[in-house]
């Protein structure tokens, strides 16, 4: 019976994991400014799914508006997931840069287009970077001109020992253009020669630059904004224990008990709506008193009392998926936990004999490990959340179905 229980309820988590993972919604919450200056709130459609920057978004000013298409022509910039796009008249090069499709001419192949360019860098001196389908273009920002960085590969022609040899040549002008726009920091002038054309490469160079200048700038990094967060939990448990576990000499019973907890989460997100959150969490005082009991002999009497007090130590792993609901977001919370409970069984003995008394308490340390599935809904606002979840024990006779009420806060982002 035990395994045909473990069995279903294992059952019910997979079909559950499995259908967070499989739905549609891809819906995320950010904003518009308009050409005025003016900032709107809502939510747009997945513009990360293509991994190009998008040429267009769809915005909702909430869940029920049809929603409105954007181009860089119609507002100055967008920000979704963290991300700020800023929307321009650019210069494109298209050249590939894969070794077995480079060309035989060093001049740049050039189209100019309204974009979108994602922000890496915002500060006095941006950085940002074009992605399509062929290359990676990057930018910098005078006043509100965005200039390409220049680079190219390609083949040429050099003698080796007297003899022509075809060999890939790098036009890197993009250090030449950096040397101009990072003035007032001298160490960039060694940093810079050595700087490669890639996001990793030039957002490191930027980060060295405002450390130098000890000016005020942002970082952007769609690889690592929002990905990782922090938080705090408290709660409020209702759960029946069975104490029989603490002593093979009385049974004591069961009893419902409750207990107030506090604990720690880190949450990781696995795609726009689906997260995988890691949870600990203490929890006490659980308590139970059996009433005294009373034996009455010829001489002497001896009154026995029962006490068990103890806390639980609990580890969670659950996935979760949320959708937003005008300024909220509402979720659901499927997954597993491991409970510890320990605690102190006391005897406390109290002999009255005809001359007088004596008094002896035993204490015992007494413990038991439960495994639990769990299920859970709740609504976030902002950094907030409240939830209530339902846990059945599966692998374990001496705790019953846990039912948890509780308050969570999200700090920003681990993840600098």
């Amino acid at each position: 019976m035990k395994s045909i229980t473990l069995k279903s309820s294992l059952l019910f988590l997979l079909l559950l994991i499995t259908f967070t993972i499989t739905a549609q919604d891809h819906l995320l919450e950010g904003y518009i400014q308009t050409h005025d200056g003016e900032t709107i709130h809502g939510y747009l459609d997945d513009v990360f799914k293509e991994g190009t920057n998008p040429s267009k978004i769809i915005f909702r000013k909430n869940m029920e508006d049809p929603g409105k298409e954007y181009d860089p022509y119609s507002i100055r910039s967008f920000s979704v997931n963290g991300i700020v796009y800023e929307g321009g008249f650019v210069s494109i090069e298209l050249s590939s840069r894969e070794l077995n499709t480079l060309s035989n001419s060093p001049e740049l192949v050039i189209e100019r287009e309204v974009a979108f360019l994602q922000a890496i860098v915002l500060g006095e001196k941006s950085l940002y970077v074009y992605k399509n389908t062929v290359v990676d273009n990057f930018y910098i920002k005078n006043d509100s001109v965005f200039e390409l960085l220049e680079y190219k590969k390609y083949f040429g022609s050099r003698t080796v020992i007297g003899e022509p040899r075809r060999v890939v040549i790098e036009n890197k002008k993009y250090t030449g253009q950096l040397t101009i726009y990072l003035t007032g920091c001298p160490e960039m002038s060694s940093e810079i020669p050595t700087t490669k054309y890639n996001q990793k490469a030039l957002t490191r160079l930027f980060s060295k630059y405002y450390n130098c200048t000890k000016e005020d700038f942002r970082l952007f990094d769609p690889k690592r904004v929002a990905l990782l967060k922090a938080g705090i939990i408290a709660n409020y448990s209702l759960t029946s224990l069975n104490y029989n576990f603490t002593t093979i000499n009385a049974q004591i019973g069961s009893d419902a008990t409750s207990a107030y907890g506090v604990g720690l989460s880190l949450q990781g997100r696995v795609s726009p709506n689906l997260f995988l959150i890691g949870e600990l969490s203490f929890s006490g005082p659980f308590s139970h008193n059996v009433e005294p009991i009373t034996y009455t002999g010829q001489t002497y009497s001896v009154e026995s009392s029962f006490r068990y007090h103890a806390s639980s130590r609990k580890g969670s792993l659950l996935a979760r998926y949320q959708m937003p609901v005008n300024n909220f977001y509402v979720f659901a919370n499927a997954g597993l936990a491991l409970d510890r409970i320990n605690g102190i069984y006391q005897v406390q003995q109290t002999t009255t004999y005809i001359s007088g008394s004596s008094y002896n308490l035993k204490e015992y340390r007494r413990g038991f490990t439960s495994y639990h599935v769990l299920a859970g809904v709740g609504v976030k606002y902002s950094h907030f959340s409240l939830e209530s979840r339902i846990e059945p024990s599966i692998i374990n006779k001496y705790q019953g179905t846990a039912i948890n009420f509780m308050i969570g806060y999200t700090f920003g982002n681990v993840l600098p």
